[in-house]
């Protein structure tokens, strides 16, 4: 019973870590997503102002994507298809309308893929969270159980220690010769 408790009073103090550390990083992502929409914006804003042209704009939209968030491939390829319409427009092989519309449908279809990808992590946090409420009840049954039995014992003991006395009859040893009975 000693080591269940030790054990239960680890997993708590494991979850409850999880939590906190959990709960820093979301606070983290969300700076660093603010930051990188800023720094965005900015670009955006430089172009529209004609500080810098497209090309340099994409390269640097490019830069902060793989600053910002190495391993999200998904954002990398889409500013990296940004640098080629850009070059490809600076090269005067299309001209800013058709850089506009090729950059609208790419935009369109990054804004699925996001969308997708949002919902499949909502999924998973769905499945993990049943995962976890399943766990749950599974512990709180299994101390339900316990106290269950608990409670069985500790009549069992009153009945067997009521005034020195048990109110349930002896246990008899009884031997059987031929259809005698004998009984102790």
């Amino acid at each position: 019973m000693q080591k269940d408790l030790g054990i239960e009073m680890l997993k708590r103090i494991f979850a409850i870590t999880f939590l906190m550390v959990s709960s820093s990083s979301i606070y983290a992502q969300t700076q660093l997503d603010k930051q990188f929409s800023d720094e965005r914006a900015a670009v955006f804003q430089a172009v529209k102002d004609k500080r810098i042209n497209n090309l340099d704009a994409r390269k640097e939209l490019l830069s902060l994507s793989k600053t910002f968030f190495p391993s999200d491939e998904l954002l990398i390829a889409h500013d990296e298809y940004g640098v080629e319409i850009a070059t490809r427009l600076q090269n005067k092989e299309i001209t800013l309308a058709q850089f506009n519309e090729l950059m609208a449908e790419r935009n369109e279809r990054f804004k699925k893929a996001q969308e997708i990808r949002k919902a499949n992590d909502q999924a998973q946090a769905r499945a993990k969270q049943d995962q976890i409420d399943a766990y749950n009840q599974a512990v709180q049954q299994q101390r339900n159980a316990v106290a269950g039995a608990i409670a069985l014992q500790g009549i069992g003991n009153a009945f067997s220690n009521s005034f020195g006395q048990s109110i349930t009859p002896p246990m008899q040893i009884c031997n059987y010769y031929g259809n005698t009975r004998y009984c102790q």
